[in-house]
């Protein structure tokens, strides 16, 4: 497994399991992977996985509270 599908797969799959639509999970995993592969962020990269987890999951409830 490339260190890009394992970002991708961490975002996707950790934001499912914390309840983001699958929307906004795939959005924030194809983003969260390019900016890895352009190496556009700070800290670490579990860090930053972290951080596009809780964005798509707030974008979720977001979208759920607009419903």
């Amino acid at each position: 497994m490339k260190p890009k599908d394992f970002v991708y797969n961490q975002i996707f799959k950790g934001a499912i399991a914390k309840g983001a639509y699958e929307k906004f999970a795939h959005e924030k995993a194809v983003q969260g992977t390019q900016n890895y592969l352009k190496s556009s962020f700070t800290g670490k990269a579990g860090n930053y996985i972290e951080q596009q987890i809780k964005e798509a999951v707030r974008l979720s409830k977001m979208a759920k509270a607009k419903r």
